[in-house]
């Protein structure tokens, strides 16, 4: 039986709201990217995403879904990006509430899913599409030993993953997006006497074009990962960028 839900919040990539920082600095020899073109780099990491872990439940450990943000389309991401493989489902709410953070968004949706009967929750955003799935494996291991895993993304938090209701995760306790929600989820944590199994990989998301240019070094230098995300890699080898 698979025990554990993948969640990866996403967004249909709609240009003008998706990966706009990305605009905020330059992409050589591109130049600043535009709307269209974050939207086109945001599908294809959605589609990246699809390729990669559609079919791997028996081999993972994990069942995948998209959770969407209230009031987007469902039907059409599905459509796009489920493509009979991965179940897209809008973000629950808990006890008829909705989230007012990014940190109740996270720890509604791990209630929802351990309610629903899975052991084990794993939420990753899908701004990482060279992620190593062996980290998913990691995340599940050390939800033997900890209640709550996460990995950092050098100040943040790439994947926050929970075998019970998270409820350091609401009510405020932390400060979201300041770069330090590694740190504050441990010492909140440890505040509640209870531990957090922490991955060994650090990985940054692609958020930024500086992220990015690094991305595409990252890129050049591994052959195995450019056949991992060969959506992505024809979008920037049409750009010139690769």
């Amino acid at each position: 039986m698979i025990d554990t839900a993948l969640v990866l919040f996403a967004k249909y990539p709609e240009p003008g709201k998706v990966k706009t920082r990305l605009k905020q600095g330059r992409v050589p020899p591109l130049g600043v990217l535009d709307d269209e073109q974050c939207a086109s780099l945001y599908r294809a990491f959605l589609l990246d995403y699809v390729r990669r872990l559609r079919g791997t439940d028996d081999v993972l450990g994990v069942t995948p879904f998209f959770c969407l943000r209230p009031g987007a389309s469902i039907e059409t991401f599905q459509e796009s990006f489920g493509q009979g493989a991965i179940e897209v489902i809008e973000e629950p709410t808990f006890e008829g509430q909705r989230a007012s953070d990014i940190g109740e968004a996270m720890s509604f949706t791990i209630r929802h899913f351990l309610g629903a009967g899975f052991r084990r929750v794993l939420i990753l955003g899908t701004d990482l599409p060279h992620l190593p799935l062996s980290v998913l494996t990691e995340a599940r291991a050390l939800l033997l030993k900890h209640p709550l895993v996460i990995g950092d993304d050098g100040g943040g938090c790439y994947l926050v993953g929970a075998s019970a209701p998270p409820v350091v995760l609401e009510g405020g306790l932390i400060r979201w997006s300041q770069g330090e929600d590694f740190q504050a989820i441990q010492r909140a944590q440890a505040e509640r006497g209870e531990t957090v199994g922490l991955l060994s990989e650090v990985l940054q998301d692609v958020d930024t074009a500086d992220d990015l240019v690094r991305f595409v070094d990252m890129l050049r230098a591994q052959e195995a990962l450019r056949r991992e995300v060969t959506e992505t890699v024809a979008v920037l080898e049409r750009w010139g960028v690769l």
